[in-house]
């Protein structure tokens, strides 16, 4: 069977298609990503009110509480130590920060 000379040529099926932004296989649409954002910050922002309306702040509760007297002396009781005995004098608080005598650093290592 042979063709004849005026019989038009049918196009490739590519030029059929309609010029356009083609999805690749396996990708998501842009629209499913902005969807999932949107519920994924909304559940978190549902979740933590509820965990936040549960633990409330109790109004009454001092900022410091009352420091219990013992009876019979007008003198905080000494911390017991480990070993079992107690102290006789106040324990004195003295500043960590200690001074040297080297010299300063004027230039930090940079990468």
């Amino acid at each position: 069977m042979a063709l004849a000379a005026n019989t038009p040529t049918v196009p490739p099926l590519s030029s059929l298609v309609v010029p356009g932004r083609k999805r690749q296989p396996g990708t998501t649409p842009t629209w499913t990503l902005k969807l999932g954002t949107v519920l994924t910050t909304l559940s978190i922002f549902a979740v933590s009110f509820g965990y936040a309306s549960t633990h409330l702040a109790v109004s009454e509760a001092p900022l410091r509480p009352a420091v219990v007297a013992t009876a019979g002396t007008s003198e905080p009781a000494a911390p017991a130590s480990s070993t079992g005995a107690t102290a006789t004098s106040s324990t004195r608080l003295a500043s960590s920060v200690r001074t040297t005598t080297r010299s300063p650093v004027t230039k930090t290592a940079s990468s």
